[in-house]
């Protein structure tokens, strides 16, 4: 039996003899919740080998990276689902264990790809190496009129400037650049060609998109500035005498079934309105895929992120599924695509709860528990929580921590990484909900070398024992956890 010891005792007698002061901020006593020595058995069944045995298979060569869609992708779920079967979760999802989410996978044609820009005597010739495509339906343009959109300008564009037109838009850097860009393309141009670098669009080449839920866009062409910064900055702005000629093939569909992964643990309260609500605890189960070689290693296995958070999400619930005597709220398991390409499996969820939203009363997420090499220092028996002052979710935790040894703080500003994790679709639905890690930042993150050999196991089983004990106390108190006043508006931006 393995054991964490504190101060020469081990957890199971800890757990078993110190009784834990509840929080009851809305209740006029103040209860005293003991923790059995059953559930701190269960804890000690998450150990180093175990999560070990899942990282290792979900982050192998064998799953590609995980890629949304992909077929190690498909692997992975069959594998989570698998293991919540063998812990005896009962399946919640739409079809057994899995939350199916029908997507067309929509990737550009640049077959046959002709742009020729004129001014006068100046031509600007493209080929498909220099763009990238955000089309559906082909365009055809012959010596269309070009509009310039200057920066100063495109606060103040109207749709009756651009409609029909070729706009020309030299993007300025960052979010601003892009949120006026996304305005332009709904404005009703024939095609928007925008001027910045091709390589921070080529991921809109390749898109997922939702049959009930498809955005109206023009056309967008993605012409990197080496080749058309002189152009565009030689056009006046509004409109011009320049023209355009462009002819752009449809882009290539594929129906893809994405899965959520859902598995419920019943909760053991005769009141139905506690075993009927929900605490949802996840982690995404994507990563990126094959990208860019390095040192002939071109599969980026994402083991840290976040093969750690699923396989603490499996055994968190292997471990809670053994007790006879469950926590009194139900707790439904869930893994997530698509996270890397905009919280894509969680923001499907929330469009299609499987449980409604009053019954659910938070989501936990967990994020990359593995690795303790910060750039700064080594993370030692330590955890935090995006949005750490938003809820009081995280008091529970520290609850957690102290009876297991791991500190659960502050830590910096990790309130910049809460809308950068599943936890934000659930928290813009006004559900209390956070992300844990050990690091937000390592080495080798989104890198080729983020490998499951690198983890501290070790430490991994420690903070995951934290997770699921602080996952029972939120889902055993009859208190729904709730936002604090000051930050619940900030929290749902």
């Amino acid at each position: 039996m393995i054991s964490v010891k504190l101060s020469g005792i081990s957890l199971c007698c800890i757990l078993a003899l110190v009784p834990v002061q509840g929080v009851y901020p809305d209740a006029r006593t103040t209860p005293l919740i003991h923790v059995s020595t059953a559930l701190a058995a269960a804890l000690e069944q998450i150990t180093p080998d175990r999560l070990k045995g899942d990282v290792s298979f979900l982050a192998s060569d064998a799953l590609e990276g995980r890629a949304t869609p992909s077929r190690g992708l498909e692997v992975a779920a069959e594998y989570i689902a698998a293991r919540f079967r063998a812990a005896g979760l009962e399946p919640a999802g739409t079809e057994g264990y899995f939350q199916i989410a029908g997507r067309i996978h929509r990737t550009a044609n640049l077959e046959g790809f002709r742009l020729e820009l004129r001014n006068g005597d100046q031509i600007l010739r493209a080929n498909a190496g220099d763009v990238a495509l955000v089309n559906d339906e082909a365009v055809e343009i012959d010596r269309a009129s070009v509009y310039k959109v200057s920066s100063e300008s495109s606060g103040s564009l109207k749709a009756t400037d651009i409609e029909g037109k070729v706009v020309v838009f030299l993007v300025p850097e960052g979010r601003e650049g892009r949120s006026r860009l996304r305005s332009i393309r709904r404005m009703g141009a024939a095609l928007v060609i925008a001027i910045a670098d091709r390589n921070d669009f080529a991921a809109s080449m390749d898109r997922l998109l939702d049959p009930a839920a498809m955005d109206k866009a023009s056309p967008l062409v993605v012409l990197d500035t080496l080749h058309g910064r002189e152009f565009a900055e030689s056009l006046p702005g509004g409109d011009t005498v320049a023209t355009a000629s462009v002819t752009i093939s449809k882009a290539l569909d594929e129906r893809v079934d994405l899965k959520n992964v859902a598995g419920l643990l019943r909760g053991s309260s005769i009141d139905p309105g506690l075993r009927d609500s929900v605490v949802i605890l996840s982690a995404h189960y994507d990563h990126i895929g094959i990208g860019t070689p390095r040192d002939g290693d071109k599969i980026y296995n994402g083991a840290n992120d976040d093969a750690s958070g699923t396989a603490a999400v499996i055994q968190i619930a292997s471990a809670l599924a053994s007790l006879e005597q469950r926590p009194k709220r139900s707790i439904l398991f869930m893994a997530f695509f698509g996270e890397e390409r905009g919280l894509l499996g969680s923001r499907h969820y929330v469009r299609h709860p499987l449980f409604p939203f009053d019954q659910t009363v938070a989501n936990v997420n967990l994020e990359q528990l593995g690795r303790t090499d910060g750039y700064d220092s080594r993370k030692l028996a330590t955890a935090t929580l995006t949005g750490y002052g938003y809820s009081n979710i995280p008091d529970q935790f520290q609850r957690a921590g102290e009876l297991t040894g791991v500190k659960v703080l502050s830590q910096g500003d990790t309130n910049r990484y809460f809308s950068r994790s599943d936890n934000y679709s659930f928290a813009r639905r006004d559900i209390p909900a956070h992300t844990l890690a050990v690091l937000f930042e390592f080495p080798d993150y989104h890198g080729v070398d983020d490998e499951w050999e690198k983890l501290d196991y070790d430490n991994f089983a420690k903070v995951t024992r934290m997770a699921a004990l602080g996952t029972f106390f939120i889902a055993d108190d009859p208190v729904r956890p709730h936002w604090n006043e000051t930050m619940q508006k900030k929290s749902a931006e």
